[in-house]
């Protein structure tokens, strides 16, 4: 038994790969659509990527300047509201 369902897990694979590697043929681009792509190549070409680890995995970050001065930007506003709360709050006694 255990045969058969190997066979017919076997075959079913078989016969999904093809209709899984074949690339789906590109339509006729537009010239809206060549310069989004031309926009993206350049954004990607200005990327700036560090490895990190998490959890005990590498991890590569890869961030636009944008991104960025976006995540310092609300990085340093948590900060200050943290500092201003805690300079609100009496010491224990």
């Amino acid at each position: 038994m255990r045969t058969f369902i190997f066979a017919t897990a076997v075959a079913a694979t078989a016969l999904a790969f093809p209709a899984i590697a074949e690339e789906p043929q590109p339509a006729a681009t537009t010239a809206g659509q060549q310069a989004a792509v031309a926009v993206q190549a350049s954004d990607d070409a200005q990327k700036a990527c560090h490895y990190a680890y998490h959890e005990g995995q590498l991890l590569r970050v890869c961030s636009s300047p944008r991104d960025s001065a976006s995540t310092r930007q609300s990085t340093r506003q948590n900060l200050r509201e943290i500092q201003q709360r805690a300079n609100q709050t009496s010491p224990p006694r």
